[in-house]
């Protein structure tokens, strides 16, 4: 059953809540829009759905989940998502997203040290997208009526969380901790059809000898136009840096394994080192060629741009 009923609810902010219930689910508010939790206890909870929310903001929050099964996100008429969690806080294990037909914008850290494998091969491993299913509960409990009907047994995907942002128009996936399940996900990493702007930290690609997460994105998004690389620690979006380096691709011999429509790639770093040279080297495969800067520079208007949108929640 709903978690609240309101006709006329359009906007909900959660602050400091524990849930005691397995299924936040909001379909009791058909008009309610604008969703925001932050620093709430979540352990029990299994399950987040609403048929009508548009903006989903989760961030801090806190879980001490003993299981191996994540948190479920049924919010198919999603417009944008911003997903953080707590820089202090390693109980979170990274949410299954299920498909957003409708997303634009998203901004997902996985940073979970909760969302490691002991599988002989964890990188094939199935049981890491275990949801919220409510199929263990007791029959006569009754959460198990909070989580049935069109969502039970929804989730289809191989993937954890990138199916979910398959359809977004605008992405930044930031991480400060292990990358198991970004690395996981892109096995069967899904065609990225409508992005257009592409965000990495330095988690993804930071690696000297190792370039295949970023690879792996650029041939996936058959209309990406601009691609940023960010390696420097927070606030990631405040325009500071030592060097930045523009490239873009060769009219006359561009390559077929990125984006037609590829218009520039970005690489703001503090400093001038070797994953700085690696990424370089690996761009020059790609055709992609261009200009450093060195020193202290102003905000670059992108950035600036970007970091406002997304730092008020998108």
């Amino acid at each position: 059953m709903p978690l609240l009923v309101s006709r006329h609810l359009t906007r909900l902010e959660l602050d400091g809540v524990w849930f005691a219930c397995r299924c936040i689910n909001l379909d009791g508010c058909p008009a309610l829009e604008h969703l925001e939790i932050n620093e709430c206890e979540l352990t029990a909870v299994r399950k987040i759905m609403s048929f009508s929310l548009k903006h989903l903001v989760i961030t801090s929050c806190d879980s001490d989940r003993w299981d191996e099964r994540r948190i479920q996100i049924c919010v198919p008429s999603l417009i944008s998502l911003r997903l953080a969690c707590s820089p202090f806080s390693d109980s979170v294990r990274t949410p299954l997203l299920e498909r957003m037909p409708e997303l634009v914008g998203a901004e997902v850290w996985v940073n979970s040290y909760k969302d490691g494998c002991n599988c002989d091969n964890p990188m094939a491993c199935y049981h890491v997208t275990w949801d919220g299913d409510t199929s263990d509960i007791d029959s006569d409990s009754d959460d198990d009526e909070e989580c049935s009907g069109d969502y039970a047994g929804q989730n289809t995907t191989k993937c954890v969380v990138l199916e979910g942002l398959a359809q977004a128009r605008d992405l930044v996936l930031i991480a400060d901790g292990p990358t198991y399940i970004l690395r996981r996900d892109l096995r069967w990493c899904p065609t990225f059809s409508k992005l257009k702007t592409l965000v990495l930290t330095q988690v993804y690609w930071r690696e000297p000898a190792d370039c295949s997460v970023l690879e792996c994105m650029l041939e996936h998004a058959p209309l990406l136009e601009k691609a940023t690389l960010i390696s420097k620690k927070e606030p990631w979006w405040d325009g500071k840096y030592k060097v930045e380096f523009k490239g873009h691709p060769d009219a006359k011999v561009k390559s077929t394994k990125i984006s037609q429509h590829l218009q520039i790639v970005e690489i703001i770093c503090e400093d001038v080192n070797g994953i700085f040279a690696n990424v370089l080297n690996f761009l020059g495969t790609l055709n992609i060629c261009g200009k450093a800067r060195l020193g202290e520079q102003p905000p670059s208007s992108h950035l600036g741009e970007l970091g406002t949108r997304l730092g008020d929640a998108i």
